[in-house]
């Protein structure tokens, strides 16, 4: 069994990770929608030319 000191700085740490964790996944589906739209941009530009 954990200590009550180790159980709680568990606890924190798991909330702390909850709490970024949400956040890091928004941005990158951020960062990976911008990317998407960029590479069809390029695919519509290039495929227009041909």
């Amino acid at each position: 069994m954990f200590s009550p000191a180790t159980y709680f700085a568990s606890v924190n740490a798991n909330e702390e990770a909850f709490i970024v964790s949400p956040i890091d996944s928004f941005v990158e589906t951020i960062f990976l929608r911008i990317c998407r739209n960029c590479t069809v941009k390029a695919s519509l530009f290039f495929l227009r030319r041909a």
